[in-house]
């Protein structure tokens, strides 16, 4: 009972309208000019006693993008195609001593100090079924939280796999045909043009994954440092060679990461970085350190000049440095293509006008495609957004959109897919 009383709601709806369709394709494309996607998300909580308390949030998806959804909730090992209309985002019972915490259930595993672009929040799942409209989704797992002063300690272990939800075949987010050696790469499928079966890592203790993350703030600066063992979150493409056959699969293998970051703040400047270095296990991948810099400025007296109340520019740089490479006997390909962040620019702007009307200016520039060391193949994403609040509960939301880039590039495969979207939330 306490479950319903104690519910909050929103709901977010929204229309987007294209600007381009995918005539003379040589797949089936979805690519209606228009098409809605609505959201009603819930959260709860329910006090059980003895310092026992129960949190649940979820959401269900309408959408009239074909074929994206299907069903209800995704239970533990969730292997099917399409992710479920009705979900849970979480669902996890919580322990609270004075010294600690203990929760056991579905849960968000967040890390990371950057404000867009984040190499070391890596342990949560991503609904990318609809690339506009990503869901975090948290995993099955048991985690404990030791307060050491003003610090947390967490350890986590995650005992299995869950599939990572992608686009529709039909869907115009994986692209034209003529991108298919790549087109799937940002989803994590592994797609290159082979016909691989996905594997996933047996659900025992061996196989599990182990999470530890520390954080703590200073004056004047906040910290966490995180170690991981367990499947990575980049696929691999494994190669089978059976006389003259091949088979192929699609795997995370086994890895061991190390990672940290610090964020510090002076005034209206803040700046920040992070950085996570991973090895796997018998060469399934080349090992790699991916992180990003940052720095952001709150601004009040250049924005009253220009006619805002404040205006606030974000920039952030990541790149990646690898060491060592795959094992090419066992393996026809690493996972390159589905590291994101690679020799990349993050930029937003954000504009108050007032406590209702705020605008926002936002782009993403990659110098590398995902599948060459050609540095002229390069994509980027441009986006346009203003967004005005009738009250607490009520706002409106106006984004233009706009993708560019060769075919094999991340961004230059949606080049048919620029577009505007409008939308509104409602809370309650």
């Amino acid at each position: 009972e306490q479950l319903i009383l104690n519910a909050t709601y929103s709901l977010d709806a929204s229309l987007a309208a294209f600007s381009r369709d995918y005539s003379g394709d040589t797949r089936h494309v979805d690519d209606t000019a228009s098409e809605t996607w609505t959201r009603l998300q819930f959260e709860s909580k329910s006090d059980l006693g003895a310092g026992l308390d129960l949190r649940v949030k979820g959401f269900a998806v309408l959408s009239t993008q074909e074929d994206e959804r299907h069903g209800v909730f995704s239970e533990p090992r969730f292997r099917k195609e399409r992710p479920r209309g009705f979900d849970l985002t979480e669902l996890k019972l919580r322990a609270a001593r004075d010294s600690h915490d203990l929760y056991l259930g579905k849960m968000l595993l967040t890390v990371g100090v950057s404000n867009i672009f984040s190499p070391a929040n890596r342990f949560n799942n991503v609904d990318l079924s609809n690339p506009l409209h990503p869901l975090e989704m948290g995993v099955w797992a048991g985690r404990a939280n030791f307060f050491i002063g003003d610090d947390t300690l967490s350890l986590a272990v995650v005992p299995w796999q869950d599939r990572v939800a992608r686009p529709a075949d039909s869907s115009r987010w994986l692209g034209p045909s003529s991108s298919s050696s790549s087109g799937t790469s940002l989803f994590n499928l592994g797609n290159w043009n082979y016909n691989a079966e996905e594997r996933y890592a047996k659900s025992d203790l061996r196989n599990a994954g182990y999470l530890m993350h520390y954080s703590g703030s200073r004056a004047g600066f906040d910290f966490f440092g995180v170690s991981h063992l367990g499947a990575s979150k980049y696929a691999v493409l494994r190669k089978e060679v059976s006389g003259v056959n091949i088979t192929y699969s699609k795997e995370t293998p086994q890895a061991f990461s190390l990672g940290g970051g610090i964020s510090a703040t002076s005034g209206a400047w803040s700046y920040y970085g992070e950085a996570m270095h991973q090895a796997t296990v018998g060469n399934r991948d080349e090992d790699f350190l991916k992180y990003v810099v940052g720095v952001s400025y709150r601004d009040t007296t250049i924005a009253e000049l220009l006619g805002f109340e404040e205006i606030m520019p974000i920039i952030e740089q990541a790149n990646e440095k690898t060491f060592g490479s795959q094992d090419s006997s066992r393996y026809a390909q690493n996972s390159r293509a589905v590291r994101l962040g690679r020799d990349t620019i993050f930029f937003r702007l954000s504009l108050k006008k007032s406590d209702k009307l705020s605008y926002s200016i936002y782009s993403t520039r990659n110098f590398v495609a995902e599948t060459a060391s050609n540095s002229a193949d390069r994509s980027s994403a441009v986006g346009l957004g203003s967004e005005y609040k009738i009250n607490d509960s009520l706002k409106f939301r106006a984004d233009l959109r706009i993708f560019y880039g060769e075919s094999n590039t991340q961004f230059g495969r949606w080049a048919r897919n620029d577009h505007i979207e409008i939308g509104m939330t409602y809370s309650f």
